[in-house]
């Protein structure tokens, strides 16, 4: 549909935004689709309509939140929105480190750099309670989009930071755990993007050419900050499995693997230091 949202997104987002301003789940909404909804939440939701249709923002950015493992995350166009995809980076992480590590006397660390949101932050210290966590952003707006949503899911032990990726750490080696979401798209195709990313920081987005200029500037010194044994987890673009293989094929790491997502296609790399 010209100018629209195409369908099977249309229906999914007029669930989301009846739910929103009404306060209903998605099987009330159903079970309740042949009443006429209270006019001030047939006002706010033709409202929001409007502003979809009208300038293509993001649903997300509109009723300010978006849900990731379960959990209902504020955002705002501070951030870049959830996707759906991030999650396998969780789900692989969590396979690593299924039940509490034997850390002797120091709780073992993570740190999430450029935390955006916060998902991967917020989600890794409510699932991982045995483990501190640190996030990372260049922007303070981000951060404090980040703390919002750690302080209102309960994610206590998580600190932050504001910093160029990992350059506060160089030579600590003190990190059990690194994840990361980059930008991964190439700045070629950034102006062929649909409209709805044009609403998103250019900066989570825009990887440089390629694609893969800010992987090259976070992947350099890695080793540095993680402790022996210790493993990466990173989201790539679709295009970039060689790439990012090429990189971690070397004597200082093991089980590099790039792991598919739901479509099938590259998503996320792992590897772990020897």
């Amino acid at each position: 549909m010209e100018g629209g949202v195409e369908p099977p997104e249309a229906e999914a987002e007029a669930v989301l935004m009846i739910g929103h301003f009404s306060g209903l789940g998605r099987g009330d909404i159903f079970l309740r689709a042949r009443r006429q909804p209270p006019a001030a939440v047939s006002s706010l939701i033709m409202k929001a309509l409007g502003e979809r249709l009208r300038s293509r923002r993001p649903l997300a950015y509109i009723i300010g939140e978006q849900e990731f493992w379960g959990r209902s995350f504020a955002v705002s166009p501070a951030v870049l929105i959830p996707r759906p995809e991030t999650e396998i980076l969780i789900e692989e992480v969590l396979r690593q480190f299924p039940a509490p590590m034997d850390s002797g006397p120091r709780q073992p660390l993570f740190l999430d750099l450029g935390t955006g949101s916060g998902i991967i932050a917020v989600t890794l210290a409510l699932e991982l309670p045995w483990m501190r966590g640190l996030a990372l952003d260049l922007k303070y707006s981000a951060l404090r989009q980040a703390r919002g949503n750690a302080r209102r899911l309960g994610a206590e032990r998580l600190d932050f930071i504001q910093a160029d990726w990992h350059s506060p750490f160089i030579g600590a080696r003190r990190f059990s755990l690194v994840t990361a979401n980059p930008p991964y798209v190439d700045s070629g195709v950034m102006e062929q993007l649909q409209p709805e990313l044009r609403h998103e920081p250019l900066c989570a987005l825009d990887g440089g050419r390629d694609g893969i200029e800010e992987i090259r500037r976070l992947t350099s010194g890695l080793p540095e900050i993680i402790s022996p044994g210790g493993w990466f987890f990173m989201e790539i673009g679709y295009d970039q499995e060689d790439y990012v293989l090429g990189l971690f094929k070397s004597s200082e790491y093991e089980q590099v693997i790039v792991h598919r997502d739901y479509a099938g296609l590259p998503r996320v790399l792992q590897a772990r230091l020897r």
